[in-house]
């Protein structure tokens, strides 16, 4: 009875995780979600399943996020420029990114700049690496906003962020 369960899950497992799937930013303006290939799109993609990986390609270049936020992260995803370093900068009155409750999320080598909500919205489990939060302006936190999930950051720099609730 064990051997069967385990042998269900096990293939259940293998099932989601074959229809994992890349997306590609090689568009490096802001656009509507319906444009191709930018990070908002990639997004928007990438919500459909969990597992999915957003990389860059093409000479990748900074990002400024014009009006609105990005969509919110609610699949299990990971955001991977390689080792080149991004920088997404809000231009309007706006968080970064958000992650929603329950969801788990890795981001490399991001720089997220200029926010004034919260570069980083958080409240599944999200784990930064190589990222750097400058600039970011906010009245819950400044670079980063944890409620109620989880943050661990790996070799990452916090700089010139305000907030009334917590500065870096």
């Amino acid at each position: 009875m064990k051997k069967t369960y385990f042998l269900a899950l096990l293939l259940a497992l293998s099932y989601m995780s074959a229809f994992a799937a890349n997306y590609d930013v090689s568009v490096y303006t802001d656009g509507a979600a319906t444009v191709a290939n930018t990070l908002r799109w990639a997004i928007t993609q990438a919500n459909g399943a969990d597992g999915n990986t957003i990389s860059f390609s093409g000479t990748p270049t900074d990002i400024t996020v014009v009006a609105t936020a990005l969509p919110a992260i609610n699949k299990n995803m990971t955001i991977n420029t390689g080792s080149t370093m991004i920088t997404i900068a809000a231009l309007a009155a706006t968080n970064i990114i958000t992650v929603n409750a329950g969801k788990t999320v890795t981001l490399n080598y991001l720089t997220l700049k200029n926010a004034t909500a919260a570069a980083l919205n958080t409240s599944g489990t999200t784990t930064v690496n190589n990222c750097v939060f400058t600039g970011n302006n906010s009245t819950n936190g400044g670079g980063t906003r944890v409620y109620g999930g989880s943050l661990s950051c790996n070799y990452c720099t916090f700089s010139g962020n305000t907030g009334a609730t917590a500065a870096e």
